[in-house]
């Protein structure tokens, strides 16, 4: 593997671990929203 194939890989690394977080934010909220909303008196 060349040095730019291994910097390609390490820039996908950190792109895949910032979508997975922003995954489980969305989820996080979603779930906070829901949660509001069904529990309002």
């Amino acid at each position: 593997m060349n040095a730019k194939t291994s910097e390609l890989m390490v820039l996908l690394d950190a792109l895949e671990q910032q979508l997975a977080a922003s995954r489980t934010t969305a989820e996080n909220l979603l779930s906070a929203l829901v949660n509001e909303l069904t529990t309002q008196d």
